[in-house]
């Protein structure tokens, strides 16, 4: 699929696109590579087993790698759970998808399934949208497109009683797949994704491995609270802490009173003008849209003062402005001496894999700050 396509469904509508594993190389090595064994061996995380058979002595749940293995071997199915955090290969991929997506960085999330024949996930719905790529096998897949809880913000079996939803969702739940549920089968290369919500059951025709990207992405809600968070937090009043039950029982609490006039003026100054929600909450690298930067005509060095490497900044008037950084940095520092006429978004974030987004907004400022760099789109 085009992006452009993508961009029509994602990340509301389900789809589903067949093809070669082969079309995606770095799958298809991991695919090739993987067993249950080897990313136990990995893995740091725990293991989450599920759908294990009668007469198994185990619980389903968070489960140590080494006991996992066993179970699967027993029949349970395995999902090892962000897997992207031990293997360079999936990080790397996780983060491409991150910058074509526009999303913020780190909102995708990287698991593994492994299930012998017969053996799938109950009906369910997940509260993250998630794209499923099947590596090894053949899945059968049963999905309702729509979902019953519109957005849900928590995760449901069929079957349990869902009190999680009572704050926002007053009708009734599924207790099991409907009749009419959408049938497919994946095989290696085919790729399913469904947004957050939507019911699903899964059960392996052949014994399967299948990986899958889960999208954690922000709501409107967190947004907001986020964005007055830090308006409120210029106030020296919003920043103290908050009494404990026993103190606002003797009043403490009254101060809040005072303290509405400047809330007023927060949420006034955001319905007047809803785009500095996004103005101030968006760093270079982190929510959405293009980000090119312009390589300005100045001398850039990599040097080293002691143990610290420092990045020199040249001006066109014989100056110079020095950057220091930690020895993570140096990878994308050394990349972009290279780079003769600009930076992107995406390239940023692939070489400065093991940064985090604050990492990389906090470096893209300091070299606009010191001249290197102009916004470009």
């Amino acid at each position: 699929m085009s992006l452009e396509d993508l961009s029509r469904s994602f990340p509301e509508h389900s789809f589903t696109c067949h093809g070669p594993l082969s079309r995606c190389p770095e799958l298809a090595e991991i695919g090739a590579l993987a067993n249950v064994e080897s990313l136990a061996a990995v893995g740091s995380e725990a293991v989450t087993v599920s759908a294990l058979p009668e007469g198994v002595d185990a619980e389903p749940g968070p489960t140590r790698p080494e006991v996992a293995v066993s179970l699967y071997h027993a029949g349970a199915l395995l999902q090892f759970n962000d897997v992207h955090h031990d293997v360079p290969e999936l990080a790397r991929i996780a983060r491409s998808i991150d910058a074509d997506l526009g999303l913020p960085l780190g909102s995708t999330r990287v698991q593994v399934f492994a299930s012998k024949v017969g053996r799938g996930a109950s009906a369910h719905w997940d509260n993250d949208p998630v794209l499923t790529v099947q590596l090894r096998g053949a899945k059968e897949w049963r999905f309702v497109a729509t979902a019953f809880v519109r957005d849900p913000l928590d995760n449901y079996v069929c079957g349990t009683e869902g009190t999680q939803f009572e704050g926002y969702h007053a009708g009734a739940l599924p207790s099991a797949m409907p009749t009419d549920a959408e049938r497919i089968t994946l095989s290696p290369g085919s790729a399913l994704f469904l947004p957050r919500g939507c019911l699903h059951q899964t059960e392996s025709k052949e014994a399967s491995l299948s990986i899958g990207f889960d999208f954690i992405m922000p709501s409107f809600a967190d947004l907001v609270a986020a964005w007055l968070t830090r308006r409120l937090h210029a106030n020296a009043s919003w920043r103290r802490y908050a009494p404990s039950i026993p103190a606002i029982e003797h009043g403490a609490f009254d101060a809040f009173g005072a303290m509405k006039s400047e809330l007023h003026a927060a949420v006034a100054d955001l319905i007047a003008d809803p785009h500095r929600l996004a103005d101030e909450m968006d760093p270079p690298l982190s929510f959405g849209g293009p980000r090119v930067w312009r390589r300005e005509a100045v001398p850039l060095a990599l040097e080293t003062r002691g143990r610290l490497p420092v990045l020199v900044v040249g001006s066109a008037g014989g100056g110079q402005s020095e950057i220091e950084i930690t020895p993570e940095f140096v990878p994308l520092a050394r990349w972009l001496l290279e780079q003769p006429d600009r930076l992107t978004a995406r390239e940023a974030r692939l070489q400065g894999a093991s940064l985090s987004d604050a990492e990389l907004a906090t470096f893209v400022r300091a070299l606009e700050a010191a001249g290197a760099l102009t916004r470009a789109d």
